[in-house]
């Protein structure tokens, strides 16, 4: 992965925080901020398996360095034993001074060597300092999206709840309504039946039929006052606002007591 792919996933990542912590929960939303979650979770993985392959390289070439050194003090010993052997000897000749030179080029060749391994495990230990640093920041980074998300889910059950409470309210509402209608209807009937048998009383002329049918008006009348009250009750309710929006062209109670009292 790229310096530039990296500067522009953490853009991208940023853009998604700021969205979180603005409080944007659309399904789109959810599906960026799942796959900013899986691309840390990608980078993260990916850190730590540079730190175990740079920390596999240390301890290789800290191995590689400690056997160049013990070589060289092998080496060095070597020489030393002979150029003290040559001087006890006094066996000068041209091939020993070879030989000794030979071997004089291979320590300092050695040294440079070593001089450059410790210069790579310099920098080599930087760049795991680096990179915890790194690992650090982004697990840092990674706790807190995790909080803020735990935070917006709770929000967003809560919201969900009083949804599902404003729904039933609305159908009791709904169940009320049409309740109120069913009795409106009916007293509709009772009228219409009422308003009948005062035509049939005026087209009667006996005493006797009259105080019978006025019996039975006085009892129907009597009824859709129960009727009326109860109506008046369930209207009391919080849904009244609804349940009066939807009866306005039904009978009012005014219409009603005056139709009971022109029976009395």
């Amino acid at each position: 992965m790229s310096d530039s792919t990296i500067i522009d996933d953490n853009e991208t990542d940023k853009d998604l925080l700021t969205s979180l912590l603005n409080g944007n929960t659309n399904s789109e939303y959810n599906e960026k901020v799942n796959r900013m979650l899986q691309s840390i979770f990608a980078k993260l993985h990916e850190l730590k398996s540079r730190m175990i392959e740079s920390q596999d390289k240390n301890q290789q070439l800290f191995k590689a360095g400690v056997d160049i050194i013990k070589s060289q003090s092998t080496t060095i010993n070597e020489n030393n034993q002979q150029l003290e052997q040559s001087k006890q000897n006094e066996l000068y000749d041209k091939e020993k001074q070879e030989e000794i030179a030979k071997k004089q080029l291979e320590i300092v060749s050695l040294n440079d060597q070593i001089d450059k391994l410790h210069s790579v495990i310099n920098i080599l230990e930087k760049e795991n300092k680096n990179a915890k640093l790194s690992f650090g920041d982004i697990k840092a980074s990674f706790d807190s999206i995790i909080e803020k998300g735990r935070l917006q889910l709770k929000t967003l059950q809560n919201e969900k709840i009083k949804t599902e409470t404003l729904t039933r309210q609305i159908i009791e509402e709904q169940n009320i309504s049409n309740q109120l209608r069913t009795e409106n209807t009916l007293m509709k009937v009772r009228i219409q039946e009422m308003l009948f048998l005062l035509q049939n009383i005026s087209m009667e002329s006996s005493e006797e039929t009259y105080q019978s049918i006025a019996k039975s008006l006085y009892t129907e009348n009597q009824h859709l006052r129960n009727l009326l009250s109860i109506s008046n009750q369930i209207q009391s309710l919080p849904s009244k606002s609804t349940v009066t929006s939807s009866t306005t062209d039904e009978p009012t109670p005014s219409t009603i007591d005056q139709t009971d009292n022109s029976v009395e």
